[in-house]
């Protein structure tokens, strides 16, 4: 029913998510959530050894990345090359969106231009847990399965997981009976 109320079956046109221009089901890119940044520009003479995923310097310690971030065009020489860094790679939190290649510009960006001031700084820009702060990558450097759309029947990159999670910052229990209907308390936007 929903793939034909939303035109599914033949229809195999896809829009980007951040513009919504139209654009190709191979511009799936992987949202992975980091936990820094690391800004090249910083470290004297610095080697990016891309197998071991490390930083080398002549004047700091070797440092750990995950991914190199998209940097839009316009932004490239005012930010230089940034890599990120995540919390624990073996509990990396993912997702997939299609994003034209003009999408992703506008979608890294929004995120990028916030750290203007603090990159000519630090070579090392942590996030508190609270900040979600996204890096978009093509999925050529990730490990992808290939799904197929059940609507289009059509076959699509997938990390194999989507999700977002919240943290739980309050609780209220309420007994109920099965088949009533619970009322949300205010301040409230879940109930399990």
């Amino acid at each position: 029913m929903l793939s034909n109320f939303f035109g599914g079956g033949t229809k195999q046109t896809v829009h980007c998510e951040m513009n919504g221009k139209e654009t190709s089901i191979d511009k799936t890119r992987v949202l992975t959530k980091i936990s820094g940044v690391i800004n090249l520009k910083m470290f004297d003479n610095p080697r990016v050894d891309n197998n071991q995923k490390v930083i080398h310097s002549d004047s700091k310690p070797p440092i750990r990345f995950y991914t190199k971030v998209h940097i839009p065009q316009e932004l490239k020489g005012l930010l230089g090359e940034l890599y990120a860094t995540v919390a624990d790679e073996d509990e990396v939190e993912q997702s997939t969106h299609i994003l034209s290649d003009e999408g992703i510009n506008v979608f890294m960006g929004s995120q990028l231009i916030k750290l203007v001031d603090y990159l000519k700084q630090y070579e090392l820009i942590n996030f508190p847990d609270t900040m979600f702060f996204v890096s978009a990558d093509d999925t050529s450097n990730f490990k992808i399965q290939t799904k197929t759309c059940e609507s289009w029947g059509i076959e699509y990159p997938s990390l194999g997981k989507k999700y977002m999670i919240k943290k739980v910052l309050d609780s209220k229990t309420e007994s109920q009976t099965f088949g009533r209907p619970g009322i949300l308390w205010p301040g409230f936007d879940v109930a399990v």
